[in-house]
């Protein structure tokens, strides 16, 4: 099996959660399936108490189909008025949900498409249908459109809106979840549209980089998110590393110079997650900016074979308020562990990176817990959540 290494990491609790869970057997070794709803009603995405909402696909006694929902984050019933059903003598595809966010997309929708790419099902003349969460009135589009557009889908996708009846429904079960598993057909689809990246003309004229460094200093919402980052972006730049900042580069720019380099490194979150593009010899450095596991990232550690290692770059005064991987605020910086990573693989970190004061880095930390904690208390998400189920949104 795999090892995990914590050669970079604190020795804390937190380094054992991870190493536990990665030491877990999760890969799936049976195939994905299909259920076959029978009349299945399909519900469009309404507001409830899970973070993207309840909607699913129903049998004819009227049960949810587990299938047609996402663990912890999406499905479920409620009431609607039967006489708005939209009936169709015809079978159907139903991706239960495409948020608009990257990383879910990686995880929760990639993993569902394993089924157009499968003999076993004829899916080439069936409509698929879809929920959406996070798009408001907009079609899906960007990224998240290109990928289904090189997988041959594209025309075929509508956006559920009312109750829709079907005289079958076919929902694919996934090869990666949350927590729970990940599955060899994951990579069926993903392999399929790099290869169709890789012999397009979007492509031919772009050089490769060896080494690439995704930096998030660019994104407005990680100046008060990721603190520190920015040392740590200048020290790779001065060794050669590329640096590249991923919402300026197109869907084919962004595949190419994963699948080509011999190096990636990045921030631990989504960036991480496009591990799934890379060849196998690609070398993944992750800093860590929390100590809180990522459960999905390290379910795809175990799926590729590619040498990977995380290098917990964050202060250890920031273990007082692990809310999540996600959340933030978060500070990185240029600590014992990244100099450990540095020295091992012949990186230099420049002086006055190495020795300048961290007193500002620190007060904007501080600052930038404030504000979220003030932001993102449990009253104010109570309220958030409260005020959209009123209005419906």
């Amino acid at each position: 099996m795999k090892e995990f290494s914590t050669k970079y990491m604190y020795d804390n609790e937190w380094t054992e959660k991870a190493s536990k869970f990665f030491s877990k057997d999760h890969i799936e070794k049976t195939k994905p399936y299909v259920v076959k709803v029978k009349n299945g009603i399909i519900l469009p995405e309404r507001p409830g108490d899970l973070p993207w909402g309840l909607g699913g696909c129903l049998d004819e006694a009227g049960n949810l189909i587990p299938e047609s929902t996402v663990n912890g984050a999406y499905g479920g019933k409620y009431n609607f008025d039967e006489n708005s059903i939209e009936k169709l003598d015809e079978t159907v595809v139903l991706i239960p949900m495409i948020p608009k966010h990257w990383g879910h997309f990686i995880i929760d929708v990639i993993s569902r498409l394993w089924i157009f790419l499968d003999d076993r099902f004829d899916t080439k003349n069936l409509k698929i249908y879809y929920c959406a969460f996070g798009w408001g009135e907009k079609k899906l589009s960007g990224n998240y459109l290109r990928f289904m557009e090189y997988l041959g889908i594209a025309d075929r996708l509508i956006q559920v809106d009312h109750p829709i009846q079907a005289k079958e429904v076919w929902v694919p079960s996934f090869t990666m979840s949350y927590r729970i598993s990940c599955n060899e057909e994951y990579k069926v689809p993903v392999e399929y549209v790099i290869q169709k990246v890789l012999a397009s003309d979007k492509v031919k004229n772009l050089e490769p980089y060896e080494k690439i460094y995704f930096t998030r200093t660019h994104f407005a919402t990680s100046q008060l998110k990721e603190i520190g980052e920015i040392d740590i972006e200048k020290t790779m730049q001065s060794n050669g590393y590329h640096i590249l900042s991923p919402e300026k580069l197109n869907f084919e720019e962004q595949i190419y110079y994963i699948h080509q380099c011999k190096v990636m490194m990045a921030m631990s979150g989504t960036i991480t997650h496009n591990i799934v593009f890379s060849n196998p010899e690609m070398k993944l450095y992750i800093i860590n900016r929390t100590c809180v596991p990522n459960p999905p990232q390290l379910l795809l550690n175990r799926l590729y074979e590619n040498e990977i290692y995380f290098v917990d770059a964050y202060r250890e005064n920031t273990l007082k308020h692990p809310k999540d991987y996600g959340f933030g605020p978060f500070w990185v910086t240029t600590n014992e562990n990244f100099q450990n990573f540095c020295k091992d693989h012949q990186i230099t970190i420049p002086d006055e990176i190495l020795h300048h004061s961290r007193m500002h880095d620190w007060l904007k930390y501080e600052y930038a817990l404030a504000v979220f904690n003030a932001k993102y208390n449990k009253f104010t998400i109570f309220v958030y959540y409260k005020m959209k189920k009123i209005l419906g949104r």
